[in-house]
């Protein structure tokens, strides 16, 4: 970092404290290197992830605002902020996940999101929709699998559960 300083490596730096459990000391270092650099979002879109990562909820929700002021419509940064609203218990996670959704209607990680949140809130038909279509379209992806496969067994649908749990895990 001292020698080539860059959002790459500041990045880079910050994902290795994370790795060996310093994820408070990443915040700081990220957060130096966005305050030098307010324009930069992919710096600061890093942040946020880390302050989710670091337990720094607060933090994360106000770096995602600050993000979203930017760029409203963008729907990574969309989705990843509705699945904070969601671990905060905040009902505003469905909307801002079906706006990711609608901004790109056809991406399996956005579909998944939304599914996955509705499955949280106990709206297991229209998750399952959207659970459903995400596999369609990433069927390779474990995580939506998992989800898939989750969503399947709350409904009482065991066997299709079991065997999306067997894809998942494969």
């Amino acid at each position: 970092m001292d020698k080539e300083p860059g959002t790459a490596v500041a990045i880079l730096l910050a994902r290795a404290l994370v790795s060996s459990g310093d994820a408070a000391k990443a915040v700081t270092a990220l957060s130096a290197w966005t305050r030098k650099r307010p324009d930069d979002r992919v710096a600061t879109r890093a942040l946020a992830e880390v302050q989710w990562m670091a337990g720094q909820n607060d933090a994360a929700r106000k770096t995602y605002a600050l993000l979203l002021a930017a760029e409203p419509n963008d729907p990574s940064t969309l989705s990843a902020y509705a699945t904070l609203l969601q671990r905060l218990g905040d009902p505003a996670a469905v909307s801002t996940a079906e706006k990711a959704v609608k901004i790109a209607p056809g991406a399996a990680q956005y579909l998944d999101t939304l599914g996955w949140i509705l499955v949280q809130r106990g709206d297991l038909e229209g998750g399952l929709r959207h659970l459903r279509d995400a596999r369609l379209r990433s069927p390779g992806s474990g995580d939506i699998r998992y989800h898939l496969a989750f969503a399947l067994a709350k409904s009482g649908r065991k066997p299709e559960a079991k065997t999306e749990l067997s894809a998942a895990l494969g």
